[in-house]
């Protein structure tokens, strides 16, 4: 059993290790970035082919573990991350681990990991992520789906969300993506935490109020029928699909007048009032 338990131990101590290692990395690199003289290209390659190395181990070290979880948001994991978005905004491969990233911190709740993150900007550091890259599905799913967490899980978090344009790139995803069901669940996923103050009817802030017009003048209505009709076989993306419409029409009779036409025209049935 004193084995057992110690190797546990090792185990945990190994996986704080891994995370402080990695951190001290992002440290290294942000330093160089910060030195004088423009880089040639090559360098430039190199430091961010490193940089996505060093996150992809960040990545698998806070999926597995909730221990790598709380000791990258101990230290300063949350700053270091969005600073290496921020830098290098145009780098694909980058953005997806980092999402991927705020993603399993995300839903770490008891260390109030959504607030955290929000007020080092991953909510804007999202936002940005899918306007430099509009036309690529992976990274507008995961970018969408630790959205979806940050917003549902952190009341302030949700807020920075609304007032930073998410609503709109959201919108876009979902019009942009018809095809792809992934990406069209994690953007209906991500409408309904933004949407969940307004949708239960508990809104006092004029932002979560506002989410509802945004979205249906942004022609959100129509993408969300238009999902729920390009995909009638996919049950969980019908699910989503009338959750998000009743909360989008919530205590609105135009919006509701307005989507249940667009339903009688697509032959779907919805029930406003799941």
């Amino acid at each position: 059993m004193s084995r057992s338990m110690s190797g546990l131990l090792d185990e945990v101590g190994s996986r704080k290790d891994e995370v402080e290692t990695s951190l001290q990395k992002l440290r290294d690199l942000a330093l160089g970035e910060d030195g004088e003289g423009r880089e040639a290209d090559a360098e430039v390659e190199s430091k961010e082919e490193t940089l996505a190395a060093v996150l992809e181990g960040l990545e698998a070290a806070t999926l597995r573990s909730s221990t790598c979880q709380r000791r990258f948001l101990q230290l300063d994991g949350p700053q270091l991350l969005l600073s290496g978005m921020a830098a290098h905004l145009e780098n694909m491969k980058i953005q997806l681990i980092a999402c991927r990233i705020l993603q399993h911190l995300a839903s770490l709740v008891s260390l109030d990991a959504a607030e955290v993150l929000a007020d080092f900007g991953a909510c804007e550091a999202i936002q940005k992520a899918l306007e430099a890259h509009p036309n690529v599905a992976a990274l507008h799913q995961a970018a969408l789906q630790a959205l979806e967490l940050l917003a549902f899980t952190g009341t302030e978090a949700r807020l920075r969300a609304l007032r930073c344009g998410c609503p709109e790139v959201v919108v876009a995803s979902l019009k942009r993506f018809r095809t792809d069901a992934h990406v069209q669940q994690a953007c209906l996923a991500a409408l309904q935490a933004l949407l969940e103050d307004s949708a239960v009817g508990t809104s006092d802030s004029e932002e979560e109020s506002n989410c509802q017009e945004i979205v249906a003048k942004l022609g959100g209505i129509a993408a969300i029928v238009g999902a729920l009709a390009d995909h009638r076989e996919d049950a969980q993306l019908q699910y989503w699909g009338q959750v998000v419409l009743s909360a989008l029409c919530h205590d609105n009779v135009k919006l509701r007048a307005e989507a249940q036409q667009k339903c009688h025209w697509q032959r779907i049935e919805i029930d406003f009032d799941i």
